[in-house]
């Protein structure tokens, strides 16, 4: 009988020893599995923000950066004489545009490119410029941007200037054609009158006696 109860013992404490090794075992499984879980989500998080970070930085470096020549920018030279008082343009035509000015103040330039006149290419028209000058000679040009660049040519054989002549209080005036290779649009016309000399289109001048006028021309085929 005392056998008997000393074998029941044994084999009780044997199944003890199985269930705990057995515990144990599944508990450590568990916690490995725990741990190898958060060590990949940890890894994943990482990855997310190494991602998002690189995605930031594409997009800062990816955004091309865009330099426009914006053509309004851009401005054509300035013609100023600081006399008030001697001469000045009193009228400009030529076409459909009539202008009757005073002495423009103390910059002697007037900006009438509110004012236009429309020319076809193939036709001519009379460039009327009338001016005060109180008994002094004065040189008229005038000048028109035909191509549009927004330089007025000056150079000796340019098809942008036109010489009217010299005179004393009186007007002068001359042909205009439009060159056939003229864009269509919008440009410049520039119209001076300067005591003594021949005007350049753009500051400096010989002199301070003088005066500035600039219109618009719209070229059509």
């Amino acid at each position: 009988m005392k056998q008997i109860f000393c074998l029941l013992i044994l084999i009780l404490s044997v199944n003890l020893i199985v269930a705990d090794i057995v515990e144990n075992n599944l508990f450590n499984e568990t916690t490995t599995s725990v741990q190898n879980v958060k060590t990949k989500l940890n890894e994943e998080a990482l990855a997310g923000k190494d991602m998002i970070a690189l995605k930031g930085e594409k997009s800062k470096t990816s955004i091309p950066q865009i330099i426009k020549d914006d053509p309004d920018s851009r401005a054509y030279c300035s013609s100023i004489y600081t006399n008030q008082t001697d001469d000045w343009i009193s009228n400009v035509s030529l076409h459909e545009l009539n202008n009757t000015s005073g002495q423009e103040g103390s910059d002697s330039y007037g900006d009438y490119t509110s004012m236009s006149a429309t020319l076809r290419q193939n036709s001519s028209y009379w460039l009327y410029v009338t001016f005060v000058s109180n008994g002094y000679t004065q040189h008229v040009w005038a000048w028109i941007d035909w191509n549009q660049d927004e330089v007025f040519d000056n150079s000796e054989f340019s098809n942008e200037k036109y010489n009217l002549g010299e005179g004393i209080d009186t007007t002068l005036m001359i042909s205009i054609e439009i060159p056939e290779v003229a864009p269509a649009g919008n440009t410049r016309l520039r119209v001076i009158e300067q005591y003594n000399t021949d005007p350049s289109p753009c500051d400096p001048h010989e002199t301070n006696f003088g005066e500035t006028e600039d219109y618009t021309v719209n070229g059509s085929s």
